[in-house]
Formats: C-alpha cells, structure tokens, sequence
C-alpha cells in the first residue's frame, strides 16, 4: 500500500521536481561558463575504444530514493523499530515495486542484479536473503495505519494544501492460480471481467489532489453499497476525525453504486456532508433556470446546472445538462434502436425461410429476450405476433412506437447530484468538486 501513496506523491511532485532541474542546470552551466577554458571545456575522445561491465539503473532510484526522505519514510522506519535489515529490505523493496512492478521473487533479482540503490543506500542486496524481501510486505502491513498517517499528514506539510474533500470508492484485483491460502480471496464481480479468476477489493479514501487518506483491503465478495458502514468505519473516520481541518467540514464523494438510501441516512445520522449522483429516474431541467458551468473556446455554454432544493428530504439536488453528453447518449440510444429493429426484422423474415424460427411459442420466446436486452428502446414500441389459425406457427410480426423517442430524448444529457451542503453554488457543487472525483 505505500508504493500508492509514492506513486500519487510523485505526480504531484513532478512538476516541482522538473523545474528544479531547469533551476539546477541553468546554475550548472553558468558555473561552467564561468570556470571553464576553451581546452578544459572541449575533449576529443575515440568512441570505439569505450568499455563497459556490469551496466545498471540509477536514474528512477535517485528520483523514489529523495522522494523517501523527502517524506521522512527513511526516519519513520527507524522509529517504528526496523533493524538495519528490515530497513533496507523496506527502502529496496518499495523503490523495485515502483520502479519495476513485480513479485517480491523478481524484486529481489531487480535490486542484486539491475538496479544500482545500494550505491545511494550503502547497502548490497546480494548479501540480504531473499526471505528478507518476502517476509518485509508483512511487516509493513502491521504498521500500515501508523505509516498512512505519517505520510498523508507530511505530504500536505510538504505542499502546504488544505482539503475539505474526501473521495470514496472501492475497486477490485484479481489472483492468477488457486490462491488457497489467502482468505479474502474470493469469486466476485470483477471489474477487470476476469470472473474465471478470484479477487479482493480494495477500498480506498483519497483527498481531491489524489493523496491516499485511509486504505482497506476486503473480501473479494463484499457488495459495495451493503457494506457501506462497515468499510467507512474501518477506514476510521470517527467524528472528530471529520473535519481536515478544523474550521472546515470534509464533504464525501462516493458514486451511485455505494450511494444507497441506507448509506445516506447514515451519512446524515453522524453529521457528514456528501455529494453524490442521484439514482433518480425522473429528471427535470428548465434551461431558462439553469446556470451555465462550463463554457466552450466560443463562450458558448456546454454544460449547465440547475439547484433544487428538495422539500421533502431538504437536500440540494443539482441537475445537469451536458450537450457532449446528450450527443453521446442520442448515438447510443440510435444504435440500439437499430440493432432492436434489425432483430425484429430478422426474425420476421425468418417465417418464411427454411430452419428459421417459425414455431409461434418460440416467437414470443425470442421477442420477450429482445425486451430483455434492450429494455431502454423496447418499452418505446409495441409488439404484435399474429399466429396462423391452421398451425402453431408464427405468419407475422408486427411493431409500432407506443410512445414517440422524443420523450427520451428529451432527458439525454441530463444527470443528478445530491448533497447536504447548502452553502456551495452550482459551479462549485459541479467544476469545483464533482469533476474532482
């Protein structure tokens, strides 16, 4: 887990690290400008006569190495007790694992063979065992609470930032072989649609500049929105954690998979503040209402919020139209509107060609699947199978629209939000902070 939060460090830091180098080299040049003569300066060397042996990394190391002790990983090692092993185990394997993602077995190789880190730590990996490098992941896992602190709270030391926004979402991976001794392995829904495969879910809280708060690891059968309190306690964000700063509430984020009517209600009984999508399927939008939030090279506005405060549950809701959006969904409702046609079409023709379905049971079978498959285009259209009165077969097959397309289409590109906060306009509710998620 802490090569995630090196990783989500370092993107942040590589800006700062690149005009550094800008910095350094201008200094350099200058120097060298100035203390060197035109012979010292210029050397003439025979390229077929250069020899090398035993080649090695050296550049990534340098960059994860100064990011360790910029973030005083090295010192807080030490003050959790690593021996001498242990803290060089710890230091090579999070530097091999982000440098080289890998198993601990090619990490190893990584750091004796390729990588050149024991020049920088004064460390040769040969000389460790490899049992070190696998037992290591076990004993940072046992301080794992204690670390994700110290590097949360040193990351917004370092870049001086202050958060009220705390992202929510889980995720899942998945175990090539049997992984029999590993728990909370289990068969789930794969996001990566390895359903062959057994997985775990990772939970994680993260803070809009994408540095980890808290991490969890689960069962990889947990269901997201019915596990909500459990995974949100034991991410330990306790009441009078709630506030990342003292003077400002932190406002959850999660999506509208985890975001239930259950997990709001409980959202709302300990005094959180959330912005989530709305499961809702009556979306309203008036234009003359709306506010743009977003506007294109032209000035034209190309997405639009209108707030609306809920009388009944006293929530702010916040609909938004997007005409990319709008665009995207019309080709996605023609396309399967097209490809239900063409099946009906399909099937219709069949009764009267050889080996096709013809038999009328079946017919209505195959209909009721159509349905079931595009259920967003086949409640526009009626369907009506006309059977021949001197068999069981199927003549003919019949459709119309029940209801004109242009009742959808009228609500294409529109999404809700939902939040408690009643002190955020629509820009911010919308650019501000759900476009951070």
């Amino acid at each position: 887990m802490l090569w995630t939060h090196l990783i989500t460090f370092m993107s942040t830091l590589k800006k700062c690290l690149m005009a550094s180098v800008q910095n350094m080299t201008l200094i350099l040049v200058r120097h060298l400008d100035t203390t060197l003569n035109d012979e010292d300066r210029y050397k003439e060397i025979d390229t077929t006569t250069i020899k090398n042996s035993d080649i090695k990394d050296i550049g990534i190391e340098n960059i994860l190495y100064e990011t360790i002790k910029e973030l005083k990983l090295d010192a807080k090692l030490k003050e959790l007790g690593f021996t001498n092993i242990q803290y060089n185990s710890a230091i090579g394997t999070l530097i091999a694992k982000i440098a080289n993602p890998s198993s601990e077995a090619k990490a190893y190789d990584y750091l004796c063979n390729t990588s050149a880190i024991n020049e920088l730590i004064g460390c040769d990996y040969n000389k460790i065992s490899s049992n070190s490098i696998y037992r290591i992941s076990d004993k940072l896992l046992a301080h794992k609470d204690d670390l994700e602190k110290h590097l949360y709270t040193t990351q917004k030391a370092i870049f001086e930032y202050d958060e009220t926004i705390t992202l929510y979402d889980l995720t899942n991976t998945y175990f090539e072989g049997g992984v029999e001794g590993v728990e909370k392995a289990k068969r789930g829904r794969s996001k990566e649609k390895r359903s062959d495969a057994k997985i775990i879910t990772l939970a994680v809280m993260i803070d809009s500049s994408g540095f980890v708060r808290k991490s969890e690891i689960f069962d990889g059968n947990i269901g997201e929105a019915t596990t909500f309190k459990e995974m949100l306690d034991k991410l330990k964000v306790p009441q009078k954690e709630k506030n990342l700063l003292s003077s400002h509430k932190s406002l959850l984020i999660m999506d509208a998979g985890i975001a239930s009517q259950e997990n709001i209600d409980y959202l709302i009984e300990n005094s959180y503040e959330y912005l989530v999508v709305s499961r809702k399927r009556n979306k309203q939008f008036d234009e003359e209402k709306s506010t743009p939030v977003k506007l294109d090279k032209n000035d034209n506005a190309i997405v639009r919020a209108m707030k609306v405060v809920n009388e009944e549950t006293k929530e702010t809701e916040l609909f938004i139209h997007s005409t990319a959006r709008e665009a995207k969904e019309e080709a996605m409702q023609k396309r399967v509107q097209t490809l239900f046609i063409e099946k009906l079409q399909y099937l219709k023709d069949g009764l009267s060609l050889k080996r096709r379905t013809k038999a009328y049971d079946k017919v209505i079978e195959t209909i009721g699947r159509l349905k079931e498959k595009y259920p967003s285009i086949s409640q526009y259209y009626s369907t009506t199978v006309t059977k021949d009165p001197d068999s069981d077969n199927a003549i003919d097959i019949t459709w119309s629209e029940k209801k004109t397309l242009d009742n959808k289409s009228a609500i294409n590109g529109i999404y809700c939000l939902r939040t408690n906060n009643q002190t955020m306009d629509e820009k911010t509710l919308w650019k501000n902070i759900y476009n951070t998620y």
